[in-house]
């Protein structure tokens, strides 16, 4: 019973080698992970990304009711609190693109810790449209 059920959080909690990639489960602590990965990857349940996926919510929420507004009562980008708001947005969207590129994922319920797999699993999912509507912003 104990035994068993010890063995089972030490096992989640241990790093694994697959396929010559290190990788992580979900609950492995800070200090667990390796080094490097420590000091670049965010972890996809760690604060920060949460917060910037928060914030990423609101700002969405804000573009998809300003931007209609504008757009249908013509009103001028280049009025005060609009281009406030043009910049404040251009400039999170592009801060979060960069954030992705070091952003590790859950694969299976494991979290890659390859930085080199993160960009190139990042390239090849969300990166072409996140990359298309930061530019159209």
């Amino acid at each position: 019973g104990a035994t068993a059920s010890k063995r089972l959080v030490t096992s989640h909690h241990k790093t694994e080698i697959h396929n010559s990639r290190v990788v992580a489960p979900l609950a492995m602590e800070e200090e667990e992970r390796p080094p490097f990965s420590r000091r670049v990857l965010i972890l996809p349940h760690s604060k920060l990304r949460l917060t910037v996926d928060l914030l990423a919510m609101i700002v969405l929420a804000v573009d998809v009711t300003i931007i209609p507004l504008a757009l249908a009562f013509d009103i001028a980008v280049d009025q005060g609190s609009m281009i406030i708001f043009v910049c404040v947005s251009c400039a999170f969207w592009s801060v979060e693109l960069l954030l992705n590129f070091i952003s590790s994922y859950d694969e299976d319920g494991v979290i890659e810790m390859s930085i080199l797999r993160v960009f190139v699993h990042y390239c090849t999912t969300w990166f072409p449209m996140d990359v298309g509507c930061v530019l159209v912003d």
